[in-house]
């Protein structure tokens, strides 16, 4: 699951000590430091000599982060200096995010910080560190979620390189990771983490189909179309899946909210018909999918994980197709509703998307 991790840098710690602990900001600057200090220009790590220090995986994928970075500037993305950089960072988990909810309502735990405001999360290089904050929060009477990334985003304020869990996935995931961290860097509407990472995850699907469909164009030979062929089937089957999962989670979501929200409901009742809804609507499908999931458990945290990544799929979906797909028209589009929403903080992303969505409908 991909992440934006707040990095307060050291020189902004005095000013914003109130928001940022100075051991959370040098631990994260340090990390940052190492990351960054690590770095290598791709284009030169994929010259011939320099290319033979590489596995020939590994050469593959950064190949192919080079692509889609080139491929989201001409949908009209701008992955300013993300992606042009690798970062060797032998960890199976980039960064840990924590999360945390009250087991009757869904009053989630957020943070605050410099130029991106309140995001429901926080995230730990150290599993240790994530861990404790967990076991602080679960003291604190909260449902704790802890789980690890494999990406995340600085929203432009440094050259985020690649580093090597994001290559571990395939490449459609790679394709999405490229894709979904530029729109990051390219928009971002201040304090509505749900709407800017569910539009960065429908971005990410459509982005890699496209992706996908033009490098089918591009091939000249029967392996590469079949190759390309088959990628382009598994981001499409991909964005079903997700689109799918989004929408069992939205209705889980509405469900238990009108049952936190009825006064007339004990906390005692209202646990006992969470237990219901989620063995009902969750457990059936996640014991088909993933017998081992830790949603099959009632948990606040865990299931709002989902909630802000998956988050009314469809509507951002709907309002694609209303341009006819034409992905870089959507992407022109969301980015004049993120600065009218950023110059508006009582509006509701969600719902002036709706509003426009509507509008459209009727007038066809």
């Amino acid at each position: 699951m991909k992440m934006l991790i707040t990095i307060c840098s050291c020189f902004l710690c005095l000013a914003f000590l109130a928001a940022c602990s100075p051991v959370y900001v040098i631990e994260a600057a340090y990390n940052q430091t190492k990351i960054l200090s690590r770095r290598e220009k791709i284009s030169k790590l994929l010259r011939d000599e320099e290319r033979l220090k590489l596995s020939p995986e590994i050469a593959k994928k950064l190949e192919l982060v080079l692509k889609a970075r080139h491929f989201a500037e001409e949908i009209g993305l701008k992955p300013k200096g993300s992606f042009k950089y690798y970062s060797p960072y032998q960890r199976e988990v980039l960064t840990w995010v924590v999360m945390a909810c009250p087991p009757d309502s869904f009053n989630l735990k957020s943070w605050w910080f410099p130029f991106v405001g309140r995001v429901p999360y926080k995230g730990f290089f150290d599993l240790e560190d994530a861990k404790d904050l967990a076991n602080d929060l679960k003291e604190g009477g909260y449902e704790v979620s802890v789980r690890g990334s494999d990406a995340f985003s600085t929203l432009g304020w440094f050259d985020d390189p690649v580093l090597t869990p994001a290559l571990n996935k395939d490449d459609i995931r790679i394709v999405n990771t490229v894709i979904h961290e530029s729109l990051h860097t390219t928009l971002w509407v201040k304090g509505q983490v749900e709407f800017n990472e569910s539009l960065a995850n429908v971005v990410g699907m459509y982005g890699a189909i496209e992706f996908f469909k033009n490098e089918l164009k591009k091939c000249q030979n029967p392996e590469c179309q079949t190759n390309a062929q088959e990628a382009l089937q598994k981001a499409k089957e991909q964005l079903e899946e997700d689109l799918s999962f989004g929408r069992l989670i939205d209705q889980l979501y509405r469900d238990l909210n009108q049952l936190y929200l009825d006064p007339s409901l004990s906390r005692e009742e209202k646990l006992l018909g969470r237990s219901k809804l989620w063995s009902e609507q969750l457990a059936p499908y996640l014991m088909k999918l993933n017998p081992r999931s830790r949603l099959l458990t009632p948990n606040n945290a865990e299931i709002l994980q989902y909630s802000i990544y998956y988050r009314e799929l469809d509507l951002f979906v709907d309002f694609i197709n209303l341009l006819n797909g034409d992905i870089k028209l959507s992407l022109q589009s969301f980015e004049s509703l993120a600065n009218q929403l950023n110059n508006n903080d009582d509006l509701d992303p969600f719902s002036e998307l709706r509003k426009i969505v509507a509008s459209a409908t009727t007038k066809k």
